[in-house]
């Protein structure tokens, strides 16, 4: 007579096992079947707190759950989850490794309770991606890409306004650019190998802060020359009613000496405007609006 064993474990618990030994017990017992394999055994529960901020947060999920929906992971959330595949797509489940638009009423700390993770491949394609992150905080300096120097942008965080992030947090979304199809992958262990990664931008003159009468903040920054060894491009922009201001070429670096549109979307008004330059220049500002947008132009 034949007999199938079917053995089923968590990919995350065993990763390779053999059977070492099988023990013949008695007719009216079960049979003993002994494993000898290599991976974590019992799993290793942890619970992260998560803050999130009025309105629109990029969140992704930093531990393996049971339950990946919108509704079990952020219950004080009051829209889908928006992914991005070139367009924004609403989702109601959640994947690993993949960041998301969310939108809340009001500030609080999300708790999401499950196993560890350490580390991740995450797929990437050519152009922007929105990518989630792991159990731990990571350094950017320490990412790994494949192939190499794949990586043609800051990361981006979004706290009231994109922000560039040199460390990327559990629970959060970063937006990143590639330049072909490939890996990025998230690990602590690995050593600082890629600091050309931290806040890499052009050296600049002027700085410009915007903030709106929510609290929501950005820089935009003017110089005289932008060299292409710097990243100087910001993510798409973000789904129609949250707050961004950026140059109109999708730049947050633009050019002393020549006329700059600022595109502007969704702030609350009134809007403050303030600069610092280590030049001693004149800034002329020129505000025009549409049925759908308003702008600004600065010219010398």
């Amino acid at each position: 007579m034949v007999f199938f064993l079917l053995i089923f474990f968590h990919r995350k618990f065993l990763k390779k096992f053999v059977i070492s030994n099988i023990l013949n017990n008695s007719i009216t017992s079960p049979d003993t079947i002994m494993l000898e394999g290599i991976g974590r055994g019992t799993p290793e529960m942890v619970k992260l707190n998560i803050p999130v901020l009025r309105r629109w947060n990029l969140v992704s999920v930093p531990l393996i759950v049971l339950d990946y929906s919108v509704d079990g992971l952020f219950p004080q959330s009051v829209s889908s989850a928006y992914e991005y595949t070139g367009v924004y797509v609403p989702r109601g489940t959640l994947v690993l490794g993949k960041g998301y638009w969310l939108k809340f009423v009001d500030p609080t700390n999300v708790s999401i309770t499950g196993d560890p993770i350490h580390c991740d491949t995450i797929d990437v394609v050519a152009g922007w991606n929105l990518i989630g992150t792991i159990t731990d905080t990571v350094d950017v300096s320490s990412i790994g890409q494949i192939p190499d120097d794949n990586i043609a942008s800051n990361f981006f965080g979004y706290e009231n306004g994109y922000q560039i992030s040199g460390n990327l947090l559990p629970g959060k979304g970063y937006w990143v650019k590639v330049n072909s199809d490939g890996i990025i992958n998230l690990n602590t262990s690995y050593l600082q190998q890629n600091s050309e990664l931290v806040f890499n931008m052009p050296k600049y003159n002027t700085k410009l802060k915007f903030i709106d009468n929510s609290g929501n903040s950005t820089q935009l920054f003017l110089t005289e020359k932008i060299e292409t060894k710097y990243f100087d491009e910001l993510p798409p922009p973000p789904p129609s009613d949250v707050f961004d201001i950026r140059f109109s070429n999708n730049k947050f670096v633009g050019l002393l000496n020549t006329i700059n549109s600022i595109l502007i979307n969704s702030v609350v008004y009134p809007l403050e405007l303030s600069f610092e330059s280590t030049e001693n220049i004149t800034l002329k500002v020129t505000y025009e609006s549409t049925e759908n947008q308003f702008s600004l132009a600065l010219s010398p």
